[in-house]
């Protein structure tokens, strides 16, 4: 009778791992009630918030060489039995699955969007439009339609919970109808709406891990998205709206890559109806269909009315000083170092001229929407040349548009994450030990020193990612040196 095969010892370090990951998630959720309701800012222990998220996305950083030490055993024998690697891989998909079930027991930390995604969803599900009134004017009493007050006594503590109450809602059509998914499965449960972020996030798993397969990338790099704290946090613990972004995104590039150019299309107006700014990678995504004009100007011209029909109810509603979508171009901007130094280069330039400060701040604005914009069309004007040339071009987009955002909340990080698994860069892997920094933003507003955090604490944030961002295209670009050289002859 044949011997087991003892378990090599690689595999006893992801096990540890994985224990980790769990222990983790069991302290994050056991203390996540100090950062409830039941307290007041001023009393929650925000520095061990921030510290502690640090020092997991600082542990995080080992599982990148964990994996690349496996698959380094694999090619040298040490490790050779396929049911072993399968098994692994089932472990890393079971400990992500199992870490995200125990945050259906935590308290969102220090997040309250999900309250206007709860009121959002009940408003939507009773065939309102949820862009037509402010939760203020529903609490005021301005609005007199009895079911809308009725949803406002049902929701408990819901609707007087909702922040920038004043604002009528910013999630674009695709979002509210799946807000208003999680309120028919049960009305105003967190966690129905942590269930329906979960199947979002399996979805998503699906179409990475084929990603993944096309790219031949080994599958077990899952784990640099799947067990990533950041990503925990931000969408298990604060059920963040994003999640709904990241399988439309994965799989607009899967059928790109498929080449089943309706799906693309499809996928590409969810993600804008989603979040807006992935309108810009459709011509990415499209380019291989060149020189068929025809078949492009077809998808255009779908898209284009799709979408116009999609996002209708936020026109009709109008865009005024109430609307969220306003508010948000006009005003948002947080935890990004680059933007404010981008526009306090421009007020040095504009405000000797006599141009107002909002002015200037829309021009900014209005420059960093034309990088990225310039950004995809520069990457769609030549042929793609495979499925890594492809997944290289959109990631660098995603990249684009995240690091030059106005508002760089730790959560907008799921625009890049889940694609540079794809592309394993150290300073993505980074965004897990720097992007919880954004926590301490809340202590030094307790203690009124907030400016510290904007002159400080985001370049603590921000200036390692930059840099390691520097020294790999370095590395990259003098490696394309060194291969043309050698193949020339020089």
């Amino acid at each position: 009778m044949a011997q087991d095969k003892p378990i090599p010892k690689i595999y006893k370090s992801w096990y540890l791992a994985g224990g980790i990951v769990l222990s983790a998630c069991l302290l994050t959720a056991w203390q996540s009630g100090l950062y409830g309701y039941d307290y007041e800012v001023p009393d929650m222990p925000l520095l061990l918030l921030a510290g502690w998220l640090v020092f997991l996305g600082l542990a995080f950083l080992l599982l990148p060489g964990l994996i690349r030490k496996t698959l380094k055993d694999g090619e040298t024998g040490t490790v050779n039995h396929a049911g072993q690697t399968r098994h692994l891989l089932l472990f890393i998909l079971a400990i992500g699955l199992l870490a995200r079930l125990i945050m259906f027991f935590s308290t969102p930390m220090m997040e309250d969007d999900f309250q206007r995604y709860m009121w959002d969803g009940a408003v939507t599900a009773h065939g309102y439009n949820p862009y037509s009134i402010s939760p203020k004017k529903v609490l005021d009493g301005e609005n007199s339609d009895p079911v809308l007050a009725r949803l406002a006594e049902q929701s408990g503590t819901v609707l007087q919970r909702v922040n920038h109450p004043g604002l009528r809602t910013i999630y674009p059509p695709v979002a509210q109808g799946v807000f208003a998914l999680a309120y028919y499965i049960k009305p105003f449960s967190l966690n129905a709406w942590r269930l329906v972020a979960l199947l979002s996030e399996l979805a998503a798993v699906g179409f990475l891990l084929g990603l993944l397969s096309l790219i031949g990338r080994p599958a077990i790099w899952i784990a640099l998205y799947w067990w990533n704290p950041l990503v925990i946090k931000e969408l298990a613990n604060s059920v963040h709206m994003d999640v709904l972004l990241v399988p439309c995104l994965l799989g607009a590039l899967y059928f790109g890559m498929k080449k089943r150019y309706t799906a693309v299309t499809l996928f590409v107006l969810m993600a804008t109806a989603i979040k807006i700014w992935p309108v810009v990678l459709l011509p990415v995504l499209l380019r291989p269909l060149w020189p068929d004009w025809r078949k492009i100007a077809l998808l255009l011209t779908a898209f284009t009315l799709s979408l116009a029909l999609v996002m209708s109810p936020i026109f009709l509603a109008g865009l005024d000083q109430s609307s969220g979508f306003v508010a948000y171009v006009q005003k948002w901007q947080t935890n990004s170092a680059f933007f404010p130094a981008f526009k306090s280069l421009w007020q040095t330039l504009l405000q000797p001229l006599g141009v107002p400060d909002k002015t200037i701040g829309l021009i900014v604005r209005l420059l960093v929407v034309m990088t990225v914009g310039l950004t995809a069309l520069r990457l769609s004007w030549k042929s793609i040349s495979g499925h890594k040339d492809m997944a290289a071009r959109v990631f660098i987009i995603s990249a684009t548009m995240f690091l030059l955002s106005p508002a760089q909340f730790p959560w907008y990080a799921l625009w890049v994450l889940p694609l540079s698994v794809l592309f394993p860069i150290t300073a993505f892997s980074m965004l897990s030990a720097t992007l919880p920094l954004y926590y301490l933003g809340f202590h030094l507003m307790v203690i009124e020193r907030h400016d510290l955090f904007t002159g400080y604490v985001v370049w603590i944030i921000w200036l390692p990612i930059w840099l390691a961002l520097a020294w790999h295209f370095r590395h990259t670009l003098s490696g394309k040196i060194t291969h043309l050289k050698s193949g020339s002859g020089i």
